[in-house]
Formats: structure tokens, sequence, C-alpha cells
């Protein structure tokens, strides 16, 4: 498409008619004053202020330069000014750009930055346009930014505010900072004064695909302050711009796919916004005890059952023995287990490791809360899936543990050795209580195969309500 031809699809798009209109780009030769119009061929030319919109060729916006040269169209609007920017790219997409339109998510991030309000983001729709898109937005004074060190203390404290005053800044730290594959990835927006209004955050995981390391990222802490709930609507939503800057910045190719458990209007929000696909619900399993009556674990005399007070290279060597027979699965290594479950600051857990002789054949993680014993993680070599009873039987004899009236926990039908043996131990599958599911968005050709299969084997712990 001609370039005058592309301009006028623009200006076509501007509602209402600006009275001063910024155009940069589109085989301007110099800096031109026509009237109303200031057309100038790359950002640093203009010199006009107050302008009621501008029109940018993306095409002359380099990557690594979009903040300093969007930054200075920027400053250049008037409040609420309209911006439109047009790029070509290689792809067809929806909401959220994927890692090979670099250029697109840089603009994203940059405008997101400098505070834009987002009124539209699509392909031009016309002939010879294909392979152009628009990005269309008003300037705004909410400005949506990566974390910064120092942040964590707002970041905590909305946390209190929108869940529950259990997390400490150790526990912030733990989670994001100490994370042993990466971090902190956290988009924060900003309202006018400088207060927290939303934040949207990720952690990285490690994953095992029938043998193969892949880098997944679990979505946790959705929150907005609850006077910025009402700032703008749908795709113009505060939260709707935070995700929008956090995938922007962190879909760019490391990880295999992003997944989450939640309720039901997060799990649409996934589906309608990020473009991610429902898994289904969790797979609830759980057990009425009667603790007045006997235990109700009879112990193999082929197993013994113990604290794992150390995740040592034992762990490692069940990952490798077992792993394959899950398929596809959390890289439960020691790595893993130990910063999980045996370092969190503000969780305590019951880790227990179950041995046939010296050698490790099964672990699981506890917790009891009020009445409920939660049995968050475990593995165990599919030989040796019988110690899975002398693990309980001393989970519900532990000093912590002991008392619980109902046994809960997650784990789905795969691999099927360890659905018949949840069986044998009498937990049934339930409906989950808070309706919750797994919600994933895959960039990996085999990761998204997999989860379309539902091959995942996960528990309550591969997720962040553990």
């Amino acid at each position: 498409m001609p370039d005058d031809a592309l301009l006028d699809l623009l200006l076509a798009q501007l509602r209402p008619a600006p009275r001063r209109l910024l155009v940069v780009g589109f085989g301007a030769a110099g800096a031109v004053e026509a009237g109303a119009v200031e057309r100038v061929t790359r950002p640093e030319e203009a010199a006009g202020e107050g302008f009621d919109a501008a029109v940018v060729d993306g095409r002359q916006i380099h990557p690594d330069a979009a903040a300093e040269a969007l930054g200075r169209i920027h400053r250049r609007l008037a409040d609420r000014g309209q911006l439109l920017v047009a790029v070509p790219v290689a792809s067809s997409f929806g909401d959220l750009a994927p890692a090979t339109e670099e250029r697109w998510r840089r603009l994203v991030a940059a405008l997101s930055v400098l505070g834009t309000a987002w009124r539209r983001d699509r392909e031009l729709a016309a002939e010879g346009a294909a392979r152009w898109r628009l990005l269309a937005g008003r300037k705004d004074a909410y400005a949506i930014r990566s974390y910064r060190p120092g942040d964590e203390e707002a970041i905590v404290a909305l946390f209190h505010r929108s869940f529950h005053p259990g997390r400490s800044l150790a526990g912030w730290r733990w989670k994001y900072r100490e994370n042993p594959w990466g971090g902190p990835l956290i988009s924060l927006a900003h309202a006018p004064g400088g207060s927290l209004a939303c934040h949207y955050a990720g952690y990285p995981l490690p994953f095992l695909l029938d043998g193969r390391r892949l880098l997944a990222m679990h979505m946790g802490d959705t929150m907005s302050a609850a006077e910025h709930r009402d700032v703008g609507r749908g795709r113009s939503s505060l939260l709707a711009r935070t995700v929008r800057h956090f995938f922007a910045r962190h879909r760019d190719g490391r990880f295999a796919f992003y997944f989450g458990f939640n309720t039901g209007p997060i799990q649409r929000f996934c589906e309608w916004f990020i473009g991610g696909s429902a898994y289904g619900g969790v797979c609830y399993r759980a057990r009425d005890l009667d603790v007045a009556g006997a235990p109700p674990y009879a112990a193999d005399r082929r197993y013994r059952a113990a604290p794992l007070e150390r995740a040592g290279a034992a762990c490692d060597r069940l990952l490798r023995r077992a792993g394959r027979a899950y398929g596809f699965l959390l890289a439960r290594d020691a790595a893993y287990l130990d910063w999980r479950y045996l370092r969190p600051p503000d969780e305590r857990y019951v880790v227990l490791a179950a041995y046939r002789l010296r050698r490790l054949v099964g672990w699981g993680v506890f917790r009891r809360q009020g009445d409920v014993l939660t049995w968050g993680d475990a593995l165990f070599h599919p030989r040796h899936a019988a110690a899975s009873a002398n693990l309980l039987a001393a989970a519900l004899d532990h000093p912590e543990l002991r008392g619980a009236r109902r046994l809960e926990a997650w784990f789905p039908s795969h691999p099927p050795f360890w659905h018949r043996r949840l069986e044998q131990l009498g937990l049934e599958i339930r409906p989950e209580p808070q309706d919750l599911g797994l919600v994933y968005l895959a960039d990996h050709p085999a990761a998204a195969a997999a989860l379309s299969q539902r091959r995942l084997y996960y528990a309550k712990g591969d997720g962040d309500l553990f």
C-alpha cells in the first residue's frame, strides 16, 4: 500500500477529528507546516506541542530506541491526545504479540511506560494492508512499568489489601527475587499520584516433557487497588493494560508456556484477552478421615517413611528414574524441592520421604489447615507406589498434621499407575470447592500438543495456592 493511502486510512481512524495533528513518517520530506498539520520524517524533528493527535509510521521507530523516540512524540501531545502507530508485522495475532514480533512488543512496552490508554490494537482491514497493524490510544496519566528494586514494599501492602496479611517482605523475596530460574518478572501500574494501582506477575518454573527440559511461567498475584478498578473497560481496563505490558516484556521466546490455577472470572479473562486455553477444572480428590477409629492406612513393611530435611542428589536420581513414567511434569528435582518447600519463610510444610532399604522411592508434601490435611505434592517411582501408604500413615501421625478430618489433594488421572494407586488409597474425585481450573498459553509446539492432550501431571503445589 502506498504511504499516502496508508496515511489516509489512519487519519480516518481519528475520532474526533483533531484540530492540531502531528504526522511522523509516511514519506514526509522534512518538517513542513501545512495549516494545523505538522509533518516530519522522524520523531526528533517534531517541534510543536499540544497536538490533539499524532499519527506515527512505526518504520521510523527503531526497536532499540522505541522508548526515547515515542517519548518525544508522547510529550508533544495534549492531555488525552490521540496516538496512532502503524507497524508492518509478519503474522496475524490477537491482543498479545508473539515472541517473533519484537518491534511490536517493544512499541507496546514503551507506550505503556509513557502512559497510554489503549483503544484499539488490531490489523488494518484494508486491501493491501494485511501486514500492517494499528495501535491506537490516548495519552493517559497511568504509567505501567517493570519492577524496580524498592517496589516490593508497595507490592506487599497491595497484596495484604487484596488477599490476606500473611506475606512478608522475606516471603516476597523468596518467591520473586530468590527464584533459581529467574525474576522478578512483574508489571506495575501506577496512578497519577504515584500509588500502586495494579500488579501482574509471573515466576519461572522448570518442566520436563518426555525427558526434555522446558522453562514455563506460572502467573500469579493478579491484583488491583479497589479505588482504581473502574479505570477503563474491557481491553482498556487497567488490568488489561498491565497484562499487555507484561507480555510485551516477557513473551520473548524463553518460555514454552504460561499457566495458572484460577477461578472462573480470571479464567474467562485469560481466554478472552490473553488468548489462553482452558485445560479444565483441577482434579480434586478427597477422603474423609475417622480420627476416632483405626488408622486408615496400613504401612507396607517393605518401606519406611521419614522426614526429608534436605533435598539432595537422591531427589535428582528419583526424578531421573521416575520422571518418564509421568511424561509431562514440573521438574521436581533437588533444586526445586529445596526452593519450593524447604526454604519459604512464610509457610511451613512437612516433607516426608519413602525409602526401600536406603533408596529414596518417593516423597510427599503436606500441610494442615484446621480440619483439612492437604497433600500438596508427590513423586513416586512406579514400581514403589505402594510406599505411598507408609507416607500417608506417617503424615497422619505427624505432630504437626494429626487430627485432620479430611485428606485432600490435586492429582490428575495421568499417569495411570498413580491414578489407580490414589483410588486404592480412598481418594475419590469430587467437585473442587472453589471451581478452580488450569488455564494456559502455549508457545512451544510440543508443550502445546501435550497440554491439549491433557498429559500434564500436576499437584496443588505446582501453583501458589498451597
